[in-house]
């Protein structure tokens, strides 16, 4: 599907300011499953998608992991969906978890144990999306543990990327509370 940005626009976002920038200079997305044109939220929702995958290279730098890969997000919607078909999850722990930005599998450098992410992305980092991530994380460590102990099956661990982490008035940022941040 394509997402309005084209190379007519100039090239591919690498981070979050020049997507803001190519998202403000987008043609509009038709859309022919929906048979009309996109709203903005989900063509920015497939675009922070986009970017976080094509910047995978930061999430295994800033996590030392090796060998990462994007999880295709059919592949992930049958996993979580078996999952909640068994059990191992509930149902509205199964539509939370298909709303993460991106997903992730990478290896951890110092002993090759499987590493999944949930990734929650946006331009501003807020209290929310660290929530959100640590939820996620969770519910993917019980879906983990069903299938066997971490040696077999690995872990998952709760990830933010963004632009920046929001700063209230007093100048503090949102504490990240065993969080990984990655900056994009």
């Amino acid at each position: 599907m394509t997402t309005g940005i084209s190379p007519a626009n100039g090239p591919e976002p690498m981070t979050f300011t020049e997507l803001r920038t190519a998202l403000a200079k987008a043609d509009p997305v038709y859309d022919p499953l929906y048979g009309g044109i996109m709203d903005s939220d989900h063509v920015r929702y497939d675009r922070v998608r986009e970017l976080c995958e094509r910047r995978s290279d930061l999430f295994a730098s800033a996590l030392n992991l090796e060998h990462i890969e994007a999880i295709p997000y059919m592949e992930m919607l049958t996993i979580v969906n078996n999952a909640a078909n068994q059990g191992t999850i509930s149902n509205s722990m199964a539509v939370d978890l298909c709303g993460a930005s991106a997903y992730f599998c990478g290896r951890r450098a110092e002993d090759g144990l499987s590493v999944y992410m949930a990734v929650q992305a946006d331009f501003m980092i807020r209290k929310i999306h660290v929530k959100q991530a640590s939820a996620k994380a969770r519910w993917w460590e019980e879906i983990l543990r069903h299938d066997g102990a971490p040696e077999e099956t690995g872990i998952a661990i709760p990830v933010v990327a963004g632009e920046r982490l929001y700063t209230d008035s007093y100048g503090c940022s949102e504490p990240l509370h065993g969080v990984n941040y990655v900056h994009i």
